[in-house]
């Protein structure tokens, strides 16, 4: 069996906590969504929280894996979540290679999140990453291929976004804007099958999908309509989450050329209020115009299909669905903070097509779709961070992820 960890670590052992509080009320704005269930104990609404945790791990596709995720955050009652919170990353996985020791995968940045009581949220990020990814081809059938250097191929991006959260006269309505622009700096692996598909060895029609094999710059813009009628943020429990989103983007001198529209529903439904939650999302996607390869949707990913290998699957259109069962065990109190653990079980779903007509060839025949199941623990900290472990299979292998928050 294959190992999915994409790149998920292993172990995450939570060590610190600089935890400065009082007793009181972490509640949010009054609201008939929140009235009738308590989220966490009574905390004091000015107050400030850091949590750090180190990530450690080990995995036989990636290597060992380390570094440490941070977050700080200062909540007040005037401001629903918090004031503001940073959240800081830095991850490398590191393993032997033919010239000494190499890094398949590395992830850094810096978030600063902002709410204001005029309703305008910012979100703005710096960050670089670098990550030896998976190209088994184009299409809901793409074979499994030999592995190794065969089916990778190499990416570095520096880039830094900013996104913007604006309140409609509709309550619970909101608009989202995102602005990103990062380098990306692409190594393709000799005789590998993304060489072949952008070649034109495989089929011309893969070669006009595969593009942006060169080093280029690539700049996005993404607007998107939000509805936020969950209970909580973090840990919700109650009530609905929904988007309709378009994004485009252009690079390389205008021979790249993206757009992508997205909708997701996603629904809360308290079974057993304050322990046991039905969570369910549904997705959308499709990508079109002239987009380099990597920006094609994809299955198989910590946060996608669990259980199916990191990006398996590769498309121009996505269909995706996630039902997880969520119960909250036990609720505790370290130094005034509130914790909760809990266990998940859950039923990933879905699939691509390679373009916008029926290819059997790439798509094959029938429902075609990709499946996923499994558990995981939870572990809640504080009001604004959670910690995900989950365990999944299905036919396409098996897959071991810790990471932060739910999947949604």
């Amino acid at each position: 069996m294959r190992n999915s960890l994409s790149p998920s670590l292993l172990t995450l052992v939570p060590i610190v906590g600089a935890l400065l509080s009082s007793p009181g009320r972490a509640d949010g704005p009054a609201d008939p969504l929140t009235e009738t269930t308590t989220l966490v104990a009574p905390r004091d609404p000015e107050r400030f929280e850091l949590s750090a945790v180190p990530a450690v791990g080990y995995n036989s596709d990636a290597g060992f894996g380390f570094g440490v995720v941070a977050s700080m955050a200062r909540y007040s009652g005037s401001v629903y979540p918090y004031l503001w919170r940073l959240r800081v990353k830095g991850f490398a996985v590191v393993r032997p290679g033919d010239d000494g020791a190499e890094f398949p995968y590395h992830d850094d940045y810096v978030e600063f999140d902002l709410p204001t009581r005029r309703g305008v949220r910012t979100v703005t990020r710096i960050g670089f990453t670098q990550e030896i990814a998976s190209w088994f081809g184009l299409g809901n059938r793409s074979p499994q291929g030999h592995g190794g250097r065969s089916t990778q191929f190499l990416r570095r991006y520096p880039g830094a976004s900013v996104g913007l959260r604006l309140n409609l006269p509709v309550p619970r309505l909101y608009v989202n804007l995102f602005a990103a622009f990062n380098y990306n700096f692409i190594e393709v692996y000799d005789g590998s099958k993304l060489e072949r598909d952008a070649s034109g060895r495989s089929g011309a029609d893969v070669a006009e999908t595969v593009r942006g094999t060169n080093h280029h710059a690539l700049g996005t813009v993404r607007a998107g309509l939000l509805w936020d009628g969950r209970d909580h943020e973090t840990e919700p429990t109650l009530g609905m989450y929904h988007e309709l989103a378009l994004r485009a983007g252009v690079g390389d001198g205008g021979h790249l050329a993206v757009g992508a529209a997205n909708g997701t529903l996603r629904f809360y439904v308290p079974l057993v209020p304050d322990r046991l939650t039905l969570a369910m999302r549904f997705m959308g996607d499709v990508v079109f115009g002239k987009p380099p390869f990597y920006e094609l949707l994809f299955l198989g990913d910590e946060s996608l299909v669990r259980g199916v290998p990191w990006r398996r699957f590769h498309g121009r259109i996505r269909l995706l669905a996630n039902v997880e069962l969520r119960a909250q065990l036990v609720h505790f109190t370290i130094a005034k903070v509130p914790f909760t653990f809990g266990v998940v079980a859950f039923v990933d779903s879905g699939r691509v097509f390679a373009d916008y007509q029926a290819n059997p060839t790439l798509d094959g025949r029938g429902a075609g779709l990709k499946l996923g199941t499994g558990g995981g623990l939870r572990l809640r900290w504080g009001d604004g961070f959670i910690i995900r472990f989950d365990t999944a299979w299905s036919p396409d292998g098996v897959g071991y992820y810790v990471a932060i928050d739910h999947i949604f």
